[in-house]
């Protein structure tokens, strides 16, 4: 009954909407190579909207929540662990998820990945 789905937005006004919001959930079972791996779009946009992040135990994802302090990790992709996970969320934890969200918002950004990739093309250059 706590559970909403709002309809979509544009990609621009992601983060400001989401951050009406508490938490991004994002689980998914680990059915392809591709699905083992993810590190999707939607993890970022719930970082720069400084939401909480809850996550199933995908290897990229989950590392990323937990070097951060950005939320929790599900044990595993069932209906049941994700229900317990989100059941043990209280509001100070919440509020301390959301908060380191909003401090790994400049590192998690594309704007850090874009500044590493001008310094690799810089030395490629300089290097020819």
């Amino acid at each position: 009954a706590r559970i909403v789905f709002h309809p979509p937005v544009a990609p621009h006004e992601l983060p400001e909407t989401l951050n009406a919001f508490d938490a991004g959930v994002y689980i998914m079972p680990p059915t392809t190579t591709n699905a083992r791996l993810a590190l999707p779009n939607k993890f970022f946009d719930f970082v720069q909207g400084r939401l909480a992040v809850i996550v199933g135990p995908t290897a990229e994802m989950a590392s990323l929540v937990e070097q951060h302090g950005l939320g929790l990790v599900a044990p595993d992709f069932s209906t049941s662990a994700t229900v317990a996970t989100l059941q043990a969320v209280n509001a100070h934890q919440l509020r301390a998820f959301k908060q380191a969200s909003a401090v790994a918002a400049r590192e998690l950004s594309f704007e850090a990945d874009a500044e590493v990739i001008r310094g690799l093309v810089r030395d490629v250059l300089a290097a020819a």
